[in-house]
């Protein structure tokens, strides 16, 4: 190789990360966390892991991400974030859960509706649609988080408090990876989910 082939090489790597990473779709997460602060639901974990994290409210991502080339991404998310604790700059979880029909069909943003989240396994994502953050839990003990690799969350149960909020108890499954090593962990969840 030349080192006119080298340079070349370099360039064209340096040019297709900086085009994919400009080009990719990008979906403010940040703004979602300035909401409520409080605990209104827990996961309880059962088995080897034993623990309880308090959450707060379960928001509904139904938007659609403009991209530069193409159609717009459809984003579908439930997005599950821990309760800050006294002195704590940072939530014990956070967890990002696809809720888009197994059939394709599109979910109508604007109608919010909890059919389409209830009676079936929600795939857990391992990162954030069109964004950066990764899902991960912190359980009480560890000194510090380990990251969702798969996993799902079924909703059994859901009563509607008003237009957009429903009170719901549910299930999660995940496989966890921290340091090299796979685990799994299982929880029960009780909460509030609000979809604006």
């Amino acid at each position: 190789m030349t080192k006119a082939h080298a340079i070349w090489l370099v360039l064209s790597m340096s040019l297709s990360y900086g085009t994919n990473h400009l080009l990719r779709p990008s979906f403010d997460y940040d703004a979602l966390s300035a909401g409520p602060t409080l605990a209104s639901g827990e996961l309880e974990a059962s088995g080897i892991t034993r623990g309880t994290i308090k959450l707060v409210d379960l928001r509904v991502i139904a938007a659609d991400v403009e991209t530069m080339l193409g159609g717009p991404l459809p984003v579908r998310e439930l997005l599950m974030r821990g309760a800050l604790g006294e002195g704590q700059n940072e939530t014990d979880l956070e967890m990002f859960v696809d809720f888009s029909r197994e059939d394709g069909a599109p979910i109508d943003p604007e109608s919010p509706n909890i059919e389409v989240l209830k009676g079936r396994p929600l795939k857990v994502l391992a990162e954030a649609v069109a964004g950066d953050a990764r899902s991960r839990i912190r359980l009480p003990g560890s000194d510090g988080p380990a990251f969702v690799k798969q996993g799902t969350l079924t909703i059994d149960e859901a009563l509607e408090l008003q237009a957009g909020v429903w009170r719901v108890r549910g299930e999660l499954d995940i496989e966890l990876e921290r340091g090299g090593e796979v685990s799994s962990l299982f929880a029960r969840l009780a909460g509030k989910i609000v979809w604006e």
